[in-house]
């Protein structure tokens, strides 16, 4: 019976308790999503306009594809990633992993081809060259798997300077079916 009397006496306190040690545990969750919005929301150099490189093989010979990259910091993943050229456009998503920048990007509505195509750029050399050097897999015009290298650069390059750079920085052995970065 006191027990009773004691917390009838005391449910005003009782009550403001719960609710401040509710509001405690809200308090610092809002804090540390607060400070992880701002840290994500920070601009790194990826955060830019790049120009994309890719070659991929078209029908009956192999296709350089130049394109416009932009990329910007993202809330819920590190970047968003969008990439267009004259006939495509993906919009697509992308986190750094182990220094790559891994990113998973899908064709829009009203792009010619309905596809999804990953890419992983090696961001190790961006500051002291300007560009990313990476691979990305897909499918090509005849619906076959497909990988090749793929270029970010801070420049435009003409097709003798992206042949120069696949050549100089891409490892293609000729003994097995396998692509790799130099």
């Amino acid at each position: 019976m006191q027990i009773i009397k004691i917390i009838e006496n005391n449910i005003d306190s009782i009550f403001i308790s719960i609710i401040s040690i509710i509001f405690g545990v809200i308090l610092q969750y809002l804090y540390k999503r607060i400070i992880s919005i701002f840290y994500k929301s920070k601009k790194t150099d990826l955060c830019n306009e790049w120009y994309g490189y890719i070659c991929y093989n078209k029908y009956d010979g192999t296709v350089i594809s130049h394109m416009r990259a932009i990329i910007k910091k993202d809330i819920i993943y590190d970047y968003k990633i969008n990439i267009s050229d004259e006939n495509y456009h993906y919009k697509g998503k992308g986190n750094i992993e182990n220094g790559f920048l891994c990113v998973n990007m899908k064709s829009i509505p009203n792009s010619i081809i309905k596809e999804t195509t990953y890419h992983r750029y090696d961001v190790s050399r961006l500051l002291e060259a300007g560009f990313c050097f990476g691979l990305w897999l897909s499918t090509d015009t005849n619906n076959k798997v497909t990988c090749g290298g793929s270029i970010l650069s801070k420049t435009h390059m003409n097709d003798d300077d992206i042949k120069k750079q696949m050549d100089q920085n891409f490892y293609k052995n000729e003994s097995f079916p396998i692509i790799s970065l130099k």
